[in-house]
């Protein structure tokens, strides 16, 4: 007989799959608890504001922007300019079997788009150039290369040696087709794509000037923009379109016209005498830095104070500051000896005398200075020029040039020769400068000229430190009880 295996083993009767619980122990709740109760259930926490990364600003304007940056490296002009020819030679690539391409990676460090801000990325020139398909572009790769469609290059009207034309007047092909602009903002000709981008949609071009060849940058304020077809100067409609004076009331001419008027600025600069005395002051002042091989001191700092009326007993600023010259300026010299020798030279201190009289010499300037210092070796040098109001005395050490600048405002008048007559009508105050050439703004102009003091890392212990006020400790009152 078959029995199961549960009933032949023997085994203690199965218990029950749910028990009963124990009741809970009721609490009593103190009528006057010490703490508050804390509740079961969680409360819902202030919603807290969640700093959110935004992208960058990748609106129709600026993907626009960007595809009128992409098409300025694939002009006819950039293809045969020496240095465009090359940047897209470097960066050329082959992708199934075409040659040419550019990668969007290559495209963001080119200087037509490197300036934008926010700074494009290899999606947003995706997107800008599936956004805004252009007529004269072609994209391959998943929209990652991109290279100037073969059909259109080059173009009909451009030959293919248009830098070498140049006709009677002087003017290559291109010179004859550009023109010189100043935009309303003035930093906008560092983003050449952003011209491009103002000229196409506001600027009311003709068809015929388009496609814009090239940017060239001057300065934030200005740029050449080199358009393509018809020759700018000789358009019937030119004259009608600068008159016009867009977009938004730009400032633009052509290229022969601006070399006009920068030859008749120049010849007026060059002219002494003829204009205001400030012309003159920067004539004598260039033709000086011509004749020292480019050593007269910040040409750009100086004042000028002969281009001003100036009174007997006007007040003489003696200044003492480091030869800060233009490192521009200082970059174009090459690295020789005399040169090298020459920019060590311009790093030696300075004084600089304003409101001079108008009868002085070099000769009285430098025994002057020389008396005062009671050294002969330590003036190395004195730029001035007979009529001027304004010399510069270059010193050896930087301590004596803070010693003549502090014995100037604490002498007085105590003979009658000619250095002391001078003397009288320059040195009554000094002005604090530090060893940078900063102007102390906080000096009181008030002050006796003795007391004025020079603040110089050289010279800390010739800083006078005025004494520090100590409080007055509150009086104790007794409290009668």
């Amino acid at each position: 007989m078959f029995l199961p295996r549960v009933l032949q083993k023997k085994r203690k009767p199965p218990s029950d799959a749910h028990p009963e619980l124990s009741p809970c122990p009721q609490v009593t709740r103190d009528p006057n608890p010490l703490t508050n109760p804390t509740s079961l259930t969680r409360e819902a926490e202030p919603q807290t504001k969640r700093v959110r990364i935004h992208s960058p600003d990748t609106n129709d304007e600026y993907l626009e922007q960007l595809v009128c940056g992409i098409e300025l490296v694939f002009t006819d002009y950039a293809y045969q300019d020496d240095g465009g020819g090359a940047w897209l030679k470097k960066y050329g690539r082959v992708i199934h079997g075409e040659s040419s391409y550019i990668h969007l990676s290559a495209l963001l460090i080119h200087p037509s788009l490197a300036a934008l801000k926010p700074a494009p990325t290899q999606k947003t020139l995706r997107r800008a150039l599936q956004s805004f398909p252009s007529p004269d572009l072609e994209i391959t790769g998943e929209g990652y290369f991109v290279r100037r469609r073969v059909s259109t290059y080059p173009l009909s009207f451009i030959p293919t040696d248009a830098s070498t034309i140049i006709n009677d007047d002087g003017l290559s092909f291109w010179d004859k087709r550009t023109l010189y602009v100043e935009p309303h903002l003035s930093t906008m000709c560092n983003k050449p794509a952003v011209v491009a981008w103002w000229l196409k949609k506001y600027g009311k071009l003709r068809s015929k000037w388009l496609p814009i060849q090239a940017i060239k940058t001057i300065a934030p304020s200005c740029a050449f923009v080199v358009l393509s077809g018809c020759n700018a100067k000789l358009s019937s409609s030119w004259d009608r379109w600068a008159a016009k004076k867009l977009p938004n009331n730009w400032i633009t001419m052509t290229k022969a016209e601006h070399d006009r008027r920068t030859k008749e600025y120049l010849s007026i600069l060059n002219t002494e005498g003829s204009g205001s005395p400030v012309q003159s002051v920067f004539w004598r002042q260039n033709n000086r830095a011509k004749e020292n091989n480019g050593l007269v001191p910040f040409l750009d700092e100086i004042i000028f104070a002969d281009a001003f009326p100036t009174h007997e007993h006007t007040p003489i600023m003696a200044r003492r500051t480091t030869d800060r010259f233009s490192r521009a300026s200082a970059s174009l010299h090459s690295a020789s000896s005399d040169n090298l020798t020459n920019l060590q030279e311009r790093h030696k201190p300075l004084i600089q005398l304003v409101n001079l009289p108008l009868d002085s010499s070099e000769n009285e300037i430098k025994t002057f200075v020389i008396g005062i210092s009671r050294r002969t070796s330590n003036v190395e040098k004195v730029y001035y020029n007979p009529g001027d109001t304004t010399a510069i005395i270059r010193f050896t050490s930087v301590e004596d040039a803070e010693f003549a600048t502090r014995t100037l405002g604490e002498r007085f008048l105590k003979s009658t020769s000619i250095s002391s007559q001078v003397e009288a009508r320059l040195m009554t105050s000094v002005s604090r400068i530090d060893h940078a050439g900063l102007i102390d703004r906080n000096r009181d102009d008030d002050k006796n000229p003795s007391e004025t003091t020079l603040a110089t890392p050289n010279a800390a212990s010739s800083i006078a430190k005025k004494p520090r006020r100590r409080r007055k400790k509150p009086k104790r009152h007794s409290i009668d009880t």
